[in-house]
């Protein structure tokens, strides 16, 4: 894990947020594009950067909740992502920790692999019998049946 050459020390906001992000399972923190981001399994879910000298958050909304929160002064549509449900927010002024916190677990929510997501909270992912979900062994006779169009690994070419 590559960290920002801002100390804590100079730059209590980024402390802050660098807590609360790596306190979330599967995150770690890398220097992208000249600021720090971070990541669960590898995605993006926080960027932390400066814009007019004031420190900004980028974070994954959804498109839903993004068109409500423009409303608001200090959300900006993000740059290059805001496509994809992501908004940034200025954190000029005073900050409510609670509502960063918040915007951080939703974007967490929002890019996270269901996998760590049902880790996260604590569910298994269980069917009726008890039985896991997620990978089957043992291969039925379904999923031997090659898709329409396509070929089975037997019948694959070298």
């Amino acid at each position: 894990m590559s960290r920002s050459k801002t100390s804590a020390k100079s730059n209590p906001i980024l402390a802050r947020l660098r807590k609360l992000c790596l306190a979330l399972p599967g995150t770690t923190e890398t220097l992208t594009w000249g600021h720090p981001n971070f990541r669960v399994d590898h995605k993006i879910f926080v960027g932390y950067g400066d814009d007019d000298g004031h420190a900004t958050i980028g974070v994954k909304v959804g498109k839903a909740r993004q068109k409500e929160m423009l409303r608001d002064k200090r959300f900006t549509y993000a740059d290059y992502v805001g496509r994809f449900g992501r908004v940034t927010m200025s954190l000029a002024g005073r900050l409510d920790w609670n509502e960063i916190s918040g915007l951080v677990l939703t974007s967490y929510r929002h890019v996270a692999p269901k996998r760590r997501l049902a880790t996260f909270d604590g569910e298994a992912q269980v069917t009726g019998r008890g039985k896991s979900k997620a990978r089957n062994p043992v291969p039925t006779a379904r999923s031997k049946r090659p898709r329409l169009g396509g070929r089975t690994k037997s019948q694959k070419r070298s």
